[in-house]
């Protein structure tokens, strides 16, 4: 089961919907891609062009994608997937070093944009490169996720999630509220979807439902932030720049 949808400004994940297949492969994800677009055009008569893609590092979805809506998107990486690779490939290090390791890169995601990326991460391995017990995880780090699929920091698609989280917990409640976690036989499944499933996404986001799930179009500023962005504001803290 395939699952495809869209963030807000909330980063709150929307459904589109969803495709069974007999596997993933790029022929797959272009079907369900292809599918998006040719029903906005049927039902608002618009070329629907995407431009931002968030997935895990799999070239079948990559693939799928541009062939669709065509090679101009930012290709974003799933930041947990990223961490997850990288924890198994750190295994053999010893855990000082690992967990210093660890923690560089966590600062990298934390880089604002295109330029302290990459200045950070020509630092990154400029440090742990020259070391011999690690130089094999900095070889496998640099290229897959520096030039392969660098696109997992913060800076690259600002107010845009920075994992598949909320994808993921969405086929975690379809596990959990429709199949009860057992492996249905496919008509009572597809039963299920159009009867339960599809309709419980449209109910949610119907303006007329008291609990609806709005799509937010700007970022919402809880009650919280506003407090303490003003504590912080009157609080005198000096902030220094080189610019």
């Amino acid at each position: 089961m395939l699952i495809v949808g869209t963030s807000d400004q909330d980063r709150a994940f929307h459904p589109f919907g969803l495709a069974l297949c007999y596997s993933e492969k790029e022929s797959d994800f272009e079907f369900m891609f292809r599918s998006i677009k040719d029903g906005v055009a049927k039902i608002f008569g618009t070329d629907y062009k995407h431009t931002i893609l968030m997935a895990d590092g799999a070239d079948a979805i990559t693939n799928g994608f541009e062939k669709v809506f065509g090679a101009d998107f930012d290709r974003l990486m799933c930041y947990f997937h990223v961490t997850k690779n990288v924890d198994t490939h750190l295994r053999s290090i010893d855990a000082k070093t690992r967990k210093e390791i660890r923690g560089d890169i966590e600062t990298l995601q934390l880089s604002p944009d295109k330029v302290t990326f990459t200045k950070a991460t020509e630092l990154f391995i400029s440090k742990w490169k020259p070391i011999d017990s690690v130089r094999t995880f900095i070889e496998y780090f640099e290229k897959q996720w520096i030039v392969h699929l660098p696109n997992w920091y913060e800076g690259s698609c600002l107010f845009r999630p920075s994992t598949n989280n909320s994808l993921e917990a969405t086929n975690s409640t379809i596990k959990k509220e429709h199949t009860l976690r057992e492996r249905l036989p496919l008509a009572q499944f597809l039963q299920i979807a159009i009867s339960k499933i599809l309709p419980s996404w449209s109910s949610a986001r119907d303006p007329k439902n008291k609990n609806c799930k709005p799509f937010a179009l700007s970022p919402s500023k809880s009650l919280e932030l506003w407090t303490k962005s003003y504590q912080w504001a009157i609080s005198g803290v000096k902030v220094f720049s080189n610019g």
